[in-house]
């Protein structure tokens, strides 16, 4: 089970954290007509704001 810590989060910083990324850039992807690999990209994108808006210290790679 998980503990919880009833003293405030918020006075802490938080820790930074290494993400990679992997997108599907094979020739599928690149010769036919399917947004799929934009839609990778947004996806990605999203994700990326989202992890440096709760902690700009986070790496991604």
């Amino acid at each position: 089970m998980f503990k919880t810590n009833n003293s405030s989060s918020s006075t802490k910083e938080a820790k930074a954290e290494a993400i990679i990324i992997c997108l599907d850039s094979g020739e599928w992807m690149e010769n036919t007509k399917s947004p799929m690999f934009m839609e990778q990209v947004s996806a990605m994108q999203y994700y990326c704001q989202k992890k440096f808006k709760h902690n700009p210290r986070t790496i991604v790679g």
